[in-house]
């Protein structure tokens, strides 16, 4: 019996290690989240013409949320149709009239088949840059620990190219006004953002601190109509 209870434990213990491991492991079923593929217009991105944006998920979705919006530089929002793909993974927008050249701001909030609620945006330029006024730009930003950092750049139109920290993680906007949040790109210390509204912006940058914390600097920039 004594080598009979031992078997039945050692039995256990691995059992219990197996399903340590199987929950652990990323691509673990019982882990995965629904996430977004790509997005196309791509978030600060540069088009002479708008027919159709989607969002890429690599599981299926539902758009019991609020689906997915168009919305102009005066945070209206364009008329059009939603539309998924057959397999439920691509939602679709695509306006009722031609787009005219200008700022956007593509929203979505869909909802995974485990209830997840998944919500984002990408905002792009549609039009030619090239005829756009460039202009240099200087935003500061601080925190209660750091050294006050300016970061340096251009500003054509609505599009900023902004000089950030090698090794910056993170910036984001988000519009005091109309609430919207916007990511910039970031790429051998280039930061890309195109902020799609006028009126004052908070700026939130975030860099290493520590081998595994992270500082953040904050700011304001305003931006013109």
């Amino acid at each position: 019996m004594p080598q009979v209870r031992k078997t039945l434990n050692r039995f256990v213990l691995l059992s219990l290690l197996a399903v340590s491991l199987v929950t652990l492991m990323p691509g673990s079923k019982l882990h995965a989240h629904v996430s977004v593929v790509s997005v196309s217009p791509a978030q600060n991105s540069t088009s002479l013409s708008f027919s159709k944006g989607s969002v890429f998920f690599n599981e299926p979705v539902s758009l019991k949320g609020a689906g997915i919006q168009l919305i102009n530089s005066r945070a209206k929002a364009i008329a059009g149709k939603v539309s998924t793909s057959s397999d439920r993974k691509t939602v679709s927008f695509a306006p009722s009239s031609k787009i005219k050249k200008g700022t956007y701001v593509m929203r979505w909030s869909v909802v995974s088949l485990d209830g997840h609620v998944v919500i984002g945006s990408s905002a792009f330029y549609v039009g030619d840059v090239k005829s756009l006024k460039r202009s240099n730009v200087s935003i500061s930003l601080s925190s209660k620990t750091s050294p006050r950092i300016t970061m340096t750049g251009q500003k054509t139109g609505p599009l900023y190219t902004l000089s950030v920290p090698e090794k910056a993680a993170h910036l984001e906007m988000r519009s005091l006004s109309f609430k919207t949040v916007v990511t910039a790109t970031i790429s051998n210390g280039t930061a890309s953002i195109v902020l799609p509204h006028a009126g004052q912006w908070s700026v939130l940058l975030k860099v290493p601190s520590g081998e595994f914390s992270t500082e953040s600097l904050l700011g304001k920039v305003l931006v013109s109509p």
